[in-house]
């Protein structure tokens, strides 16, 4: 996942099986629930997409825009892209991910 904040590019590649095994034995199924509906999506290839799509790491605020959504092939999968905006309360920064799962 690739986002803006405070100015600053920044890129996070996460190993999703470990990722999703730590949130897993927290007993906590959000990053279970999330990667299913990412795995779902370039499955289903639903031409309008829409806010909030699924990120995976914990939301700070609210996934309220979603634009440039496309879909990706891989040699070894598929996956989804798109533009989206997460707001936290009314004085926090604004800052920008660009978010691609395969």
């Amino acid at each position: 996942m690739g986002f803006l904040f405070d100015d600053e590019s920044r890129l996070i590649i996460y190993p999703i099986a470990e990722y999703q095994a730590i949130w897993d034995a927290a007993e906590n199924s959000r990053i279970t629930n999330q990667m299913n509906v990412l795995k779902q999506l370039p499955a289903e290839r639903v031409s309008q997409q829409s806010a909030p799509l699924p990120i995976l790491s914990p939301s700070i605020g609210t996934n309220d825009v979603a634009v440039q959504v496309g879909y990706v092939d891989f040699v070894s999968g598929s996956g989804i892209r798109f533009i989206g905006r997460e707001m936290a309360g009314q004085a926090s920064k604004k800052f920008v991910r660009k978010h691609v799962y395969a």
